[in-house]
């Protein structure tokens, strides 16, 4: 809900702002502001990305990585989960995007790993993304970046 104080602040910009405004330059902010808020996602403001990833090495491996990137660079987080890895409990995994190295997950006693990060490079669709053991280098899982949006 909005709170009266906005609507008051809402009134006084539009009062200052609108006798001065030409009947053009009203269209114009106008049809502007309607482009911005239908073109928003598709302009790359909100970038929302997963891949699913599936076994390699280890066919059982199942996973799937979230990409969440918002305008900014302080907004971009993604969340890398792996599970049915047993045989791997302990060990130490390394998830890479695109090639570059994002960080390291521990297998839990339960075969799973997890992986949060955030300030993050900007991740595209149709990167791969791998994840691989630490020691051997054997793909544990792999998959690529596809659009969220439905």
């Amino acid at each position: 809900m909005v709170s009266v104080g906005r609507l008051r602040l809402y009134d006084s910009i539009m009062s200052a702002l609108v006798p001065r405004l030409t009947a053009s330059s009203l269209v114009t902010v106008i049809v502007a502001a309607i482009v911005f808020a239908l073109a928003g996602p598709a302009a790359g403001v909100h970038n929302d990305l997963q891949a699913k990833l599936r076994g390699a090495d280890f066919p059982a491996a199942r996973g799937l990585a979230d990409y969440d990137g918002r305008h900014g660079h302080d907004h971009r987080a993604l969340d890398v989960k792996v599970r049915n890895i047993s045989r791997l409990a302990g060990r130490t995994l390394v998830v890479r995007v695109h090639g570059v190295r994002l960080g390291t997950m521990q297998v839990t006693s339960t075969g799973r790993a997890h992986l949060h990060r955030h300030r993050l490079f900007a991740i595209q669709e149709g990167w791969r993304i791998r994840v691989v053991t630490q020691q051997s280098h054997k793909v544990v899982a792999i998959g690529r970046f596809v659009s969220d949006r439905g």
